[in-house]
């Protein structure tokens, strides 16, 4: 389990939260998707920040409705108030730019380096050389990215890192051998009672002090949008790499 130089950090904007059970399951039925973000990730040193070319970076807006739930005129959903504070994103947006669904996930999978084909799945182009594993980062990717996007496309990842797993396990202080691969990381993670903050923002607050917030975007009266949340992530990931807590976690060996 070798930390990647390599990977992709996927975002999503949606219409709100999944509700969940007394148990804890979340129903994600109601949550649509209204905007997607990725970002192409080497190094710190190459790709960090705002350094990073339009090549590397892919951004669209999703109609949390169907082309034929507009045939059938029941599209342009009324978008929650708190979604548009928060992200900025308004209907009249969406109506103007967004795309439907099918559309989103075509353009996402072109810009990782895959093709429709026949049977309905996606092939991946040659890739030079480079590594063709989909090695993907995100925020709480595994809560509640991943499995909102399986509904418009099944990504066909290999590896994930969680940075607010990784961050969690940090704080309680797991480390090396206490797991076999990344699922059972995760599982031991999750299993654990966790008490302090996690998310995005104020993991790069307390990593990376002012300086990353300014370079995620993160400045007084940001929206929270897509793009700007995988710089967020791929500077928290990185900070991690290079202050020790990812060789902390993983082992010397892997990180």
């Amino acid at each position: 389990m070798r930390i990647p130089e390599t990977y992709i950090v996927i975002d999503i904007e949606t219409t709100g939260l999944p509700e969940q059970d007394k148990r804890g399951n979340k129903n994600f039925s109601d949550v649509q998707i209204i905007e997607i973000g990725a970002l192409k990730c080497n190094s710190w040193e190459r790709y960090g920040g705002r350094r990073q070319d339009d090549s590397m970076k892919f951004s669209i807006l999703v109609a949390p409705w169907t082309k034929e739930d507009e045939e059938q005129g029941e599209g342009y959903m009324v978008l929650p108030e708190k979604i548009t504070q928060l992200t900025g994103i308004t209907e009249s947006i969406l109506e103007k730019e967004a795309v439907f669904p099918e559309e989103a996930a075509r353009k996402l999978m072109d810009f990782l380096g895959y093709d429709p084909n026949e049977s309905g799945t996606w092939t991946q182009r040659p890739t030079d050389g480079d590594d063709p594993r989909l090695i993907v980062v995100g925020h709480n990717i595994l809560g509640f990215d991943l499995p909102i996007l399986r509904r418009i496309v099944d990504l066909p990842v290999s590896e994930v890192y969680d940075t607010m797993l990784l961050w969690r396990a940090w704080c309680l202080g797991m480390r090396k051998g206490e797991w076999e691969s990344l699922d059972h990381f995760y599982g031991r993670v999750g299993a654990e009672r966790f008490s302090g903050q996690s998310n995005l923002e104020f993991c790069l607050r307390t990593l990376c002090g002012p300086t990353g917030l300014v370079d995620a975007g993160y400045v007084h009266g940001h929206k929270h949008r897509a793009p700007t949340d995988c710089i967020a992530a791929h500077i928290v990931f990185e900070t991690m790499r290079t202050r020790g807590i990812l060789k902390t976690v993983f082992g010397e060996e892997n990180a």
